[in-house]
């Protein structure tokens, strides 16, 4: 790794049916993290409100950007 620091994104998914939040930080671009329609959370507890809702079911909203 370089001399420069690591940054993070804090992200947010919020359920447009019932209004639950998951919270999430990533120091990859937030998109890659998510994947394709939120492929990359299989296997993990939200995956299950991904299924169910779909992935359009949620709005996707950035945080704060640029932490280190």
């Amino acid at each position: 790794m370089t001399n420069q620091q690591k940054t993070y994104t804090v992200y947010e998914h919020v359920n447009k049916t019932n209004g639950k939040r998951y919270i999430g930080a990533t120091s990859m671009k937030p998109e890659k993290r998510w994947g394709w329609k939120g492929s990359n959370y299989f296997h993990q507890p939200f995956w299950d409100a991904i299924e169910e809702f779909g992935w359009d079911g949620f709005e996707h909203n950035i945080l704060a950007e640029g932490l280190t």
